[in-house]
């Protein structure tokens, strides 16, 4: 589950929370300019800086978690 929101021009923190997640996995946008830093990994939840530039469309879009075992997982979040 997603946990915040992405802010067009702005760094936020936002959290994942699942499980498995281990070895600071890497996350990619499908939002054009959206950059995400995993910052802590407990586990279990993921805190992310996310920024998002004046390119990045508002709405919809799709986080990609890929982790160090190569595995991926998808999950939805909002810009505004």
């Amino acid at each position: 589950a997603v946990h915040g929101v992405a802010k067009t021009g702005h760094t936020v923190t936002i959290t994942l929370t699942g499980t498995g997640f281990y070895g600071q996995p890497r996350i990619t946008s499908t939002a054009l300019g959206t950059k995400a830093v995993v910052f802590r990994d407990t586990g279990k939840a993921l805190q992310l800086h996310v920024t998002a530039t004046s390119k990045s469309a508002k709405g919809m879009h799709t986080f990609t978690i890929r982790l160090a075992n190569g595995k991926t997982c998808k999950a939805n979040y909002r810009q505004v």
